[in-house]
């Protein structure tokens, strides 16, 4: 149950970046706001299936963290925006 309210709890802190409750410019970077499905089911269910995996392979946790934070420093900075991969293909 922690671990879907940890979700839940980022997935409301997301709704409001992207609709720009922090500025126009983080508004930009989301590109829009999330199809509702995704953000309610999909997001939350990967997390748990992460966290369910991360527990019976625990060996696995160092190089999931590693590409995570990889994923995200190259979206950061390096794309213009969230979305610059699906814009380019």
């Amino acid at each position: 149950m922690g671990v879907l309210f940890l979700a839940y709890l980022w997935e409301t802190i997301e709704h409001y970046l992207e609709v720009g409750t922090a500025g126009a410019w983080l508004e930009y970077w989301f590109q829009g706001v999330e199809f509702w499905p995704n953000r309610i089911i999909a997001d939350p269910l990967m997390l748990v299936l992460g966290y369910m995996i991360a527990k019976k392979y625990p060996q696995l946790v160092i190089p999931a963290r590693i590409f995570s934070i990889a994923w995200l420093l190259t979206h950061l900075f390096i794309f213009p925006h969230s979305m610059y991969l699906h814009d380019l293909f």
